[in-house]
């Protein structure tokens, strides 16, 4: 997503004579990579070579103890959409209509989409105000999501995307429906998303394009009519004789 960044703010300011610090991650899956990259950007800022292995260590393990605590959490979400369910679908076999089946909704974009409250707070927030339950997928076990987009395309070559689609493949019969939140200028995404929507069958899927207009009606409309499709679904939907 950023890769480009430091060659732009060294042209735009280069008659301020900016000095711009930067370091190339090839495969962010390797610690031993990831390390040598920042030790080598380290080094080029005067900060010895002990001192920058400590701090690696003390980032990667707060990045690590950070990404476990959010992937635990979804899980949790999880396994309450899940026994809330079966409570629900007990009841209605038992005659008792009064408990509302819950539902779960998959939030699926780059976390720098997902969690900023101007590009998709709305989008959050008309959801909940329905009743869904938010599960993120960016936030799930990166490490599991990773193995099992596999099973859905051998060749995708961008880790993130790769590990939005293992999340969904992962947490697909777990939640009623998928929502998809792009941004127009993310090129895996106008690809990856395509194939979303064809490939994912069975669970009903929203492909929203957040900055296709400016305001948030329209997206809330989108949503608000989603949840009340999936509500009608619930109950039976159509019937065909």
């Amino acid at each position: 997503k950023f890769q480009s960044a430091t060659d732009m703010v060294r042209n735009t300011f280069r008659d301020d004579k900016l000095r711009v610090v930067s370091c190339e991650v090839r495969n962010a899956r390797k610690t031993a990579e990831v390390r040598r990259s920042f030790c080598d950007m380290a080094a080029r800022m005067g900060v010895a070579p002990k001192d920058a292995r400590a701090a690696f260590k003390v980032a990667w393990d707060a990045q690590r103890t950070h990404d476990e605590a959010l992937s635990s959490a979804q899980e949790r979400v999880l396994r309450r959409l899940g026994e809330e369910r079966r409570a629900a679908d007990a009841a209605a076999a038992s005659g008792d209509g009064s408990a509302a089946r819950p539902l779960g909704i998959l939030v699926v974009a780059h976390p720098y989409i997902s969690h900023d409250p101007y590009l998709s707070g709305a989008v959050i927030d008309s959801l909940e105000e329905m009743g869904a339950t938010v599960v993120y997928a960016d936030a799930m076990d990166h490490e599991r999501a990773y193995k099992k987009s596999f099973e859905f395309s051998g060749t995708m070559p961008w880790l993130i995307n790769r590990e939005l689609i293992g999340s969904i493949l992962l947490a697909q019969d777990r939640v009623d429906g998928i929502v998809l939140i792009s941004a127009f200028p993310c090129g895996p995404d106008s690809m990856t998303d395509d194939a979303i929507m064809r490939c994912i069958q069975g669970t009903p899927i929203l492909n929203l394009m957040i900055d296709a207009q400016s305001g948030t009606a329209g997206v809330e409309t989108r949503v608000e009519s989603f949840v009340d499709i999936l509500r009608f679904q619930q109950k039976g939907g159509y019937t065909h004789e």
